[in-house]
């Protein structure tokens, strides 16, 4: 579960909170509204617990963009904005 995203919107960068009922593998990954793939954020194992991550967006372009986090059962997707 995406716990937060502080601050929304944001310049240039913005912190993501996930809290993990079970250790699993993640996958936390930024897309642009066109569905590109513009940053792997996290790809591994994790704990069960509170994790946190930071997102430096210095080398993207204002807007929109999504982040998806995704384990061995679900995908959950929460928009983003980035505003310079």
């Amino acid at each position: 579960t995406i716990n937060s995203i502080y601050p929304n919107p944001f310049n240039p960068t913005t912190t993501i909170t996930i809290l993990l009922s079970r250790s699993d593998k993640i996958n936390i990954s930024i897309y642009d509204l066109d569905g590109r793939l513009v940053q792997k954020l996290f790809q591994g194992f994790l704990k069960q617990g509170n994790h946190e991550f930071k997102l430096d967006a210095s080398n993207f372009s204002s807007g929109p963009y999504v982040i998806v986090l995704s384990d061995s059962d679900k995908r959950i997707a929460q928009l983003i904005s980035l505003i310079k």
